[in-house]
């Protein structure tokens, strides 16, 4: 399978994609960069499917290794602060957290892999810190509005439309609902895609307005 098939297959399904990226992984990648992204999504895939344990294992093995991509680093930090959410005062929670937001903005300057750029502005959902996730959204917002990977755009605006609908401000979540529908089907994001249409139809429950809320579910 070419990377950019592997690449669509890991987003829309986490089962077959942990499954492919073991096996190639057990193949033995030739390059570090090609481990380095099998092991993103590996990580990936063993959070979203809850294999937590496994999760910490494997995140266990890669926190030592000399030389480790900075991308991978904040991946590390993020999920492990996450395995930690209920733990408000853990010190190991904390220094996740500070580590996390320090690669944050070294590679925010650089515009380095954005999906982990964007999955550490949503931490802030789980944080519950709504008007920081929302800050750091316009941020990546704002820098890649012209990527050329609908992808991300999607991406990025689900994640904001989840934080307006949050914090009540159901006009501004429609707008990227919308914004994250067009582009994830251009992409074949079909998870972020019936995510937002349904949050979309979400935003006119909550306004009341139940004939278009039930059109569009």
């Amino acid at each position: 399978m070419a990377q950019a098939q592997l690449d669509e297959f890991c987003v829309n399904n986490y089962s077959n994609c942990l499954r492919l990226v073991e096996q190639k992984l057990a193949e033995q990648p030739k390059s570090k960069i090609e481990f380095y992204k099998l092991k993103m999504y590996q990580l990936d895939s063993l959070y979203y499917l809850g294999k937590y344990q496994q999760l910490d294992i494997e995140m266990g093995k890669l926190i030592n290794a000399s030389r480790l991509p900075k991308v991978v680093e904040l991946k590390i930090h993020i999920y492990s602060a996450k395995l930690k959410i209920g733990q408000k005062d853990d010190p190991e929670r904390k220094a996740h957290l500070a580590k996390a937001q320090l690669i944050f903005q070294a590679l925010l300057k650089t515009g380095d892999d954005p999906n982990t750029l964007i999955d550490y502005a949503n931490l802030h959902i789980y944080l519950g810190q709504y008007t920081e996730g929302i800050r750091l959204l316009k941020q990546l917002e704002r820098k890649f509005s012209d990527h050329k990977n609908a992808n991300i755009i999607a991406k990025v605006a689900i994640n904001l439309g989840n934080l307006y609908l949050l914090t009540g401000d159901l006009v501004k979540a429609q707008t990227q609902y919308l914004v994250a529908m067009e582009h994830s089907r251009k992409a074949g994001l079909i998870n972020v895609n019936i995510i937002a249409n349904y949050n979309y139809g979400r935003t006119f429950q909550k306004l009341e307005q139940n004939s278009k809320a039930i059109a569009i579910f």
